[in-house]
């Protein structure tokens, strides 16, 4: 796996966790839980930040494919 990849599978968790607060937060669960739900997403917010500036510094591996975090011959 090449470091863009990594990146790139470590941008779409944060994504997929900063989607996840606000739902969270926006549901009927226990108050309690909603507030604690909401301090995180600042965090979130940061990561994918830090992952999209990090994807600058990187480029894809020549001949893999979009979306495949282990290309093969990738190393």
């Amino acid at each position: 796996m090449s470091a863009y990849n990594a990146v790139q599978m470590a941008l779409a968790a944060e994504e997929s966790a900063l989607a996840f607060h606000p739902e969270l937060v926006a549901s009927k669960v226990d108050e309690a839980v909603r507030d604690l739900a909401a301090g995180p997403a600042d965090e979130e917010r940061e990561h994918v930040a830090i992952c999209r500036r990090l994807l600058t510094r990187y480029r894809p591996v020549p001949g893999s494919r979009p979306g495949d975090p282990d290309p093969p011959g990738d190393r």
